[in-house]
């Protein structure tokens, strides 16, 4: 059962990407829109989210780990299934286009978080993602190791949100739909890069 899910999370992923880039080369949308209105399970997503979804690998590396563990079970498989398509495939993809999103629109390049008619939608946008996690994540078995890839996903790119950037602005509302759990990752994390410096 795991490796069906692995192979349809994987399949699923080769075709966003490709159609993605298409897109991205030609500009032309209406292949990629037809694509995203196929995925399955994705209602109160735009198709813009949806296409960011089925960027992400992160499902696939999930359900390898699954596949890891001899105790997974086939409920386990569709409940890991649930959880990251398309909510933490979404979740993900969209904040790593919200981080280049001026480097984006300065080169050109394809953006999922462009698409939002506004600021205010792309919060409202990425904020509604990371509760649809929560709350998709909250009911699998070992729910806590997947609540931690949420947080740590979140805090990754909340900590790294350049100075006057969008990212900047809009990771704080994401943090706060992930608080009080993700209050110690942001911490370190921000530490770290501190230390770098």
């Amino acid at each position: 059962m795991v490796h069906l899910a692995v192979d349809a999370a994987a399949n699923r992923c080769g075709q966003a990407l490709a159609q993605s880039h298409t897109a991205g080369q030609s500009g032309e949308l209406e292949q990629l829109k037809l694509w995203t209105a196929q995925q399955p399970d994705t209602e109160g997503y735009e198709w813009w989210e949806i296409a960011a979804g089925g960027n992400s690998s992160i499902a696939i590396l999930a359900l390898l780990g699954a596949a890891a563990d001899p105790a997974t079970t086939s409920s386990d498989t569709a409940q890991i299934q649930d959880a990251y398509w398309p909510h933490l495939c979404a979740m993900s993809t969209l904040l790593d286009s919200l981080i280049d999103y001026e480097r984006d629109a300065q080169s050109g390049d394809f953006s999922f978080v462009s698409h939002y008619p506004d600021h205010d939608a792309a919060r409202r946008g990425l904020v509604r993602a990371t509760e649809r996690c929560l709350h998709a994540t909250r009911f699998i078995r070992r729910s806590h190791i997947h609540m931690m890839i949420v947080c740590g996903v979140a805090a990754y790119y909340a900590t790294g949100a350049e100075h006057g950037s969008l990212a900047q602005r809009i990771t704080p509302h994401v943090v706060d739909a992930l608080r009080p759990t993700i209050t110690p990752i942001v911490a370190a994390l921000r530490a770290q890069r501190r230390l770098k410096r």
